[in-house]
């Protein structure tokens, strides 16, 4: 365990450094919980967002999004499908708050192509 102004981390570490599974919660931000690889969010793991109340579970690479994931918005939207250095991109799935769904293609976070 490493406790800082900034953050309490519990976990593994390898030459100093948050590598392995462990928990990270940032003063003011959120929490982490999964694998870390040379200190950055690496492989699977979950982010909760504090005031957002934003969620994300799915795959990381070197602290961003990249991979399959879920991200849930607090009014109830939710996308599901894959993501490039933190941005949607690859095949995806949006569910609106109100039910409706729209899936598609997307490229560096922008919707190019709806299939339905």
């Amino acid at each position: 365990t490493l406790v800082t102004a900034g953050y309490r981390y519990h976990g593994n570490f390898a030459d100093g450094v948050f590598c392995g599974f462990g928990t990270l919660e940032v003063r003011k931000k959120g929490v982490y919980q999964g694998n870390f690889f040379e200190g950055k969010f690496h492989g699977q793991g979950k982010f909760t967002w504090d005031r957002q109340k934003m969620i994300y579970i799915g795959s990381w690479k070197e602290g961003v999004f990249h991979g399959k994931g879920l991200f849930i918005w607090p009014d109830g939207r939710k996308f599901y499908g894959e993501y490039q250095k933190g941005l949607k991109h690859g095949k995806g799935l949006c569910v609106f708050a109100s039910g409706a769904s729209k899936y598609g293609q997307w490229f560096k976070g922008k919707l190019v192509q709806s299939e339905g």
